[in-house]
């Protein structure tokens, strides 16, 4: 009759674990309060119906009840001890004390063996479960390998010893998460397809029982993400994603409900950081919020579920998908995760997500605090207790970078300085091949930051080798940043030195790390380092390029977007000189204004960016009689203030405020302006080493600002040193620089200043020849062809020269077309009209003195009176019009001569645009 009722009772047990009827566990509680009621495994039994409970319904009074009658034992009693792991175990899930674990291991070790009758789950495998779950927990919250092999062998065990087939399902779907485990710690293929075998038996085994497939659907479910993460197999995310929704669908294990929908959601975000679905990362956000509502309150994976958050939150920001609100949670979310997961395993990777949010929130709201703390955060990481050494390299690096990053943010030297006696820990250590190429990585940033600020030739030659060292490493994660700093301190020396295959070797290095997927950052280097070619070459397929990727670097980057934004407004700055189009004039003004607001009041890459902008100031006031003269001297200003006294940076921004005061005096007429551009050029000269670039523009506009200075003073001595300044400058261009057009052309102007005031000893020769290199270097630069021809024809007007004259200013006329002809909006178009609009008079004075008539005619109308040439004959052009009644036509030419020939006896050199060295 006993054995009869027992086996009723292990009936009932089975049952209910294939089919999760309650009413089975009703009668299981019958039996064992009544005709069972004195056998020996009744007293564990009670609770033990409990903790089923507790697992089908989530009801906490069912598993405060199983914890009353251990606790009541004071944990002793013999009868319930085998019961202790498993309620310790639940106990440990939902209120976070991990010392559970520790008292469930010494509990589950001291009896796991040794076979009873009753319940299947006095079974020796279930309780060699149970002792290698413990294990396996305390593994993931404390990563002692020790445990994880432990959990392994007691796991083997147990499934090797389990005779029910449930029990058997179960135990294999233990044993494949614990290799599951093994594999993640070890990297080996084999450990994962191994366990993706033995969660497909159990799963077989287990049929559709709905208490415990849930949890290996689930577990199975993780397994393919591992192996979609090594194969990109798409069909694995797909499948992982459909079995953790059956899995949080089945509502059969209520405590489990949490941790079925957040494997639900990173399954999602697995696949979206594949296929790039935003709907996927949406729902994974929204299953993580799920799971940690229904977290409980005390489970020691409430860090990990925060950090689930944090990072879905800001790879929403990042990918542009999100709001600032994305950045807000990431950081309500990483702080917790940081604060409570402190001794966790993943704690580090818990801080890093949070200093990328707080370096994401500074960047919107400028709040230093948010630097400063994530300064804290990546500092307390490197000081945490218990830290292996192993890893310290790689947090002192980490710390390193946040200090370099809080430098480029707020500008304060002593970051710097910090971060490069953080990495001087390092001294004498062994380092892995990677470890090594990370610290120096982080050492070459730090003295290619120090150098911008300083001068100091030293940092950059230990900055290039150590970026040189740094790629040593290997490919890996971070190669192309460690490539980026090597490239930008190869273009700092040539930008120091002049040395070309500086450039071509920054150029080339960049270009080839640069793929399909590449990142904005690298883009954008790669454009400013083809702009920077098309200045010295003057090839307009580098331009193109850089343009094209500029734009392409920009797209929907949120981080770079004021250093990016810079890049390609100087991109488009260069272009207009070529091809002056105004609506590209306009979007750098409008991309210098958004990068300005951007960028903090105490970054140190704030002078260059007003530098820039300045300059692009000064163009829209040259060609558009804007008022914007004043507000380029005020960005010059500034960017003077800022820019360190020893700075690399500084001569270029000394160079450009003297441009920008050149104009003013040209404008004002304040000797003060004048004198000033003067010792600005002559400072930027005695900052700048022998072979920089940048020497050869400042030098160009010394020579025109000393030309003004001459014109005033109507010395001949001063109009000498002015033609040996361009001379100077001329000596440093070689091949078609697009500076070299209007080089030549303010050269031949200061010749031809000086031969009509001196006469001998100057030759016209030598101003015509000067004239004609500077045509021929103009063609294909639309801005400067206007003015180089524009001058040449003024002055061979003025000396009589009419054919050559006539050639000049039809040049000019067709380069005023060709400008004209490239405006996309009527205004624009206007501008140009506007803009040396006595060209076209001074070729129709031209071609009537060299008897031209018909010519004449169509040059001062565009081509639109050219058949009424054939009526003019020898008597004056206006009488002609009007016999022919043109009476406007002929108006228009009066005035046009009236005003040529105020021109031609004014004597006075047109003022000439000055350079813009120094753009960063």
């Amino acid at each position: 009759m006993l054995a009869d009722l027992v086996a009723e009772l292990r009936s009932a047990e089975r049952t209910f674990l294939y089919t999760g009827n309650v009413e089975l566990l009703d009668r299981a509680e019958t039996l064992i309060g009544g005709d069972l009621a004195d056998v020996p495994f009744a007293a564990p039994t009670r609770p033990w119906l409990s903790l089923l409970r507790y697992d089908r319904t989530g009801k906490e009074a069912h598993l405060d009840a199983a914890i009353g009658v251990l606790e009541a034992s004071s944990w002793s009693d013999p009868r319930l001890i085998p019961l202790a792991a498993a309620v310790l175990l639940r106990r440990c899930a939902r209120d976070g004390d991990v010392t559970d674990l520790d008292h469930a291991i010494e509990a589950g070790s001291e009896h796991a063996c040794g076979a009873q009758a009753g319940p299947l789950w006095l079974d020796p495998a279930w309780r060699l479960m149970d002792l290698s779950r413990a294990r396996l927990e305390r593994y993931r919250l404390g990563a002692d390998e020790a445990d994880l092999r432990h959990a392994v062998d007691t796991a083997r065990r147990a499934a090797k010893n389990a005779g029910e087939r449930i029990v058997r399902a179960m135990c294999l779907g233990h044993l494949a998460l614990c290799e599951q485990e093994l594999y993640l710690a070890s990297g080996t293929r084999s450990l994962l397809d191994r366990a993706i075998r033995r969660y497909e038996r159990a799963l077989a085994m287990a049929g559709t029982s709905p208490v415990v497939r849930p949890m290996l659907l689930t577990e199975y479910g993780t397994a393919l993400q591992d192996r979609f993460a090594e194969d990109q197999d798409l069909a694995d995310a797909d499948c992982a994603i459909t079995l953790a929704r059956e899995a949080a669908q089945a509502q059969a294990c209520r405590p489990d409900l949490a941790c079925h929908w957040v494997n639900h959601g990173t399954a999602l975000m697995t696949r979206y950081e594949s296929t790039g679905d935003p709907a996927d990362l949406d729902e994974a956000l929204r299953r993580w919020n799920e799971a940690m509502d229904m977290l409980p309150a005390g489970s020691p994976y409430r860090p990990a579920f925060h950090d689930r958050l944090a990072y879905g939150f800001l790879t929403r920001w990042e990918h542009g998908h999100g709001t600032e609100a994305d950045v807000e949670l990431a950081v309500s979310h990483g702080r917790p995760a940081v604060r409570e997961g402190a001794s966790r395993p993943e704690a580090l990777v818990y801080r890093n997500h949070l200093t990328q949010a707080l370096s994401h929130r500074w960047r919107i709201g400028r709040a230093p605090a948010d630097l400063d703390e994530a300064v804290t955060v990546v500092a307390g990481a490197v000081e945490a207790p218990g830290n292996a050494q192993a890893l310290l390299p790689d947090l002192l690096a980490n710390l390193a970078h946040t200090l370099l990053n809080r430098y480029e943010a707020l500008g304060d030297p002593e970051d710097i300085e910090a971060a490069l006696q953080v990495m001087h820990r390092l001294n004498g250590r062994d380092l892995r091949q990677a470890q090594r190429a990370t610290c120096t990585a982080a050492v070459a940033r730090a003295l290619t930051l120090r150098y911008e600020a300083a001068g100091s030739p030293a940092d950059l030659a230990a900055g290039i080798a150590a970026a040189r060292r740094s790629l040593a490493g290997g490919p890996d994660i971070t190669g192309d940043a460690r490539l980026s700093w090597l490239v930008r301190l190869v273009h700092l020396r040539y930008l120091r030195y002049g040395r070309r295959r500086d450039l071509d070797l920054a150029i080339r290095s960049m270009a080839t790390a640069i793929g399909d997927e590449a990142g904005a950052d690298n883009l954008g280097n790669l454009a400013a380092l083809l702009s920077e070619r098309y200045e010295r070459d003057g090839d307009p397929a580098d331009q193109a390029e850089a343009l094209s990727l500029g734009r392409r670097a920009l797209q929907g980057n949120v981080s770079e977007s004021a250093h990016l934004g810079n890049n390609l407004a100087a991109a488009l700055h260069d272009r207009f000189h070529s091809e002056g189009r105004w609506d590209e004039l306009e979007e750098a003004v409008a991309h210098h204004r958004e990068a300005l607001a951007l960028e903090a009041a105490t970054s140190p890459r704030l002078p260059t960016m007003l530098n820039n902008f300045g300059g692009v100031l000064q163009d829209v006031y040259l060609y558009s009689e804007d008022a914007g003269l004043d507000e380029a001297i005020d960005a010059h200003r500034r960017a003077v203030e800022l820019c360190p006294a020893a700075s690399p940076h500084r001569p270029g921004c000394l160079a450009t405020l003297g441009a920008a005061l050149q104009l003013r005096f040209e404008r004002d007429r304040r000797p003060a302006d004048l004198n000033r551009a003067v010792d600005l050029y002559e400072q930027a000269l005695e900052a700048l080493d022998a072979g920089a670039p940048d020497r050869t523009m400042v030098l160009a506009n010394l020579a025109s600002v000393l030309h003004l200075r001459a014109m005033a003073s109507g010395r001949r001595a001063d109009h000498d040193r002015v033609v040996d300044v361009f001379r100077s400058a001329l000596r440093r261009v070689r091949g078609p620089r697009p500076v070299r057009a209007i080089l030549l052309s303010n050269y031949a102007q200061a010749l031809a200043e000086r031969h009509d005031r001196f006469g001998h000893p100057y030759r016209r020769a030598e101003v015509l020849g000067a004239y004609r290199k500077a045509a021929a270097a103009s063609q294909g630069q639309g801005v400067m062809r206007l003015h180089t021809m524009t001058a040449f024809g003024t002055w061979t007007a003025r000396r009589g020269l009419w054919p050559l004259a006539v050639e000049a200013c039809h040049a000019a006329v067709e380069a005023r077309r060709a400008l004209f002809g490239v405006q996309r909006e009527r205004a624009h178009q206007t501008s140009w009209l506007r803009w040396g609009e006595d060209v076209n008079a001074a070729e129709a004075v031209a071609r009537i003195r060299c008897g031209m008539p018909g010519k004449a005619v169509a040059a001062l109308d565009g081509g639109r009176a050219l058949g009424l040439s054939e009526a003019l004959e020898t008597r004056t052009l206006p009488d002609r019009l009007r016999a022919q009644g043109h009476d406007e036509l002929a108006a228009r030419y009066e005035r046009a001569v009236a005003r040529l020939a105020r021109a031609l006896t004014a004597r006075a050199v047109e003022a000439t645009r000055p350079g813009l060295p120094g753009r960063a």
